[in-house]
């Protein structure tokens, strides 16, 4: 939604064979998106020893090549425009989730534990 401003009219065009989600679309979209990346994301979230920042960048970068620039590349039809602004958006949604994920359910490192006297 937040870059559709930037590739609505190449959606509405119909170029390339693409077409405006509706927002039911989008929605259950992004819950089945969410629960296959929770899912997948638990087993390091359970072994992770490092610290959250690292865990956030490295699960968000993990995320963001598997789904979009995977996926971007594959697109090579595309105009650069579209994978530009897109990939943009997958990052920033990726970077976001996992930091989600790292604050809410991964433990604190040892190091970042505050000393008890």
């Amino acid at each position: 939604m937040v870059v559709g401003p930037f590739v609505a009219d190449a959606y509405r065009a119909g170029a390339f064979g693409l077409r405006l989600p509706g927002l039911s679309e989008v929605l259950l979209v992004q819950l089945l998106r969410g629960l296959l990346f929770l899912g997948a994301s638990i087993p390091v979230l359970v072994l992770w020893r490092g610290s959250r920042l690292r865990l956030a960048a490295s699960l968000g970068l993990a995320q963001f090549i598997l789904v979009g620039l995977f996926g971007l590349v594959q697109g090579y039809w595309l105009p650069a425009s579209l994978r530009l602004i897109h990939g943009a958006e997958l990052l920033a949604d990726s970077m976001v989730w996992a930091g989600g994920l790292a604050l809410l359910l991964a433990r604190p490192s040892q190091t970042s534990r505050p000393v008890v006297i």
